[in-house]
């Protein structure tokens, strides 16, 4: 590794650790925002509000898997995928600040719960996967005979509840 490398990679590492450090200091609403943009971003207002409340599901989990606020939730390591690289997580959203407002609305929604959980239907949804990019992953099967768990396919995306 010459010099110049191993600064890239040390100015890197610091800049990663500083926007963790300011990811989690987000108040949840716009965490919750910046998730839901990443995730579903493309997706209309149900899909995005099905994304949403994934993270709300989780982190209504009567078993606490899944952590306690909404920093433990969406934060949690490869969780979800938007944020496996926090360098590029407030890139996006400048990007295109219109949806982002929009998504803003939506997060509150779901916070509050004003707009129903479109994932209702499988008991609330606490994971999705989009199948044209993954096929469904192994937790998306029952360990009994290995079923697909149920699910609801809303835009992109499978919603479904682990057990």
């Amino acid at each position: 590794m010459n010099d110049a490398t191993g600064k890239r990679e040390a100015v890197l590492a610091i800049l990663e650790d500083s926007a963790k450090c300011a990811l989690r200091a987000l108040p949840p609403r716009i965490l919750l925002a910046l998730d839901i943009h990443g995730e579903a971003g493309g997706e209309d207002a149900q899909g995005q509000l099905a994304a949403g409340y994934v993270v709300k599901n989780r982190l209504l989990d009567p078993r606490s898997r899944y952590g306690s606020t909404y920093q433990d939730v969406i934060l949690a390591p490869w969780q979800f995928s938007y944020f496996n690289d926090p360098l590029d997580v407030f890139v996006r959203p400048a990007a295109e600040p219109e949806m982002f407002h929009d998504i803003l609305t939506i997060a509150q929604f779901v916070i509050e719960g004003v707009a129903p959980d479109p994932t209702a239907s499988v008991g609330g949804a606490t994971a999705y996967h989009a199948p044209d990019i993954v096929e469904a992953p192994e937790h998306a099967f029952n360990e009994k005979g290995g079923e697909r768990l149920p699910y609801i396919t809303i835009g992109r995306h499978e919603f479904y509840r682990l057990p």
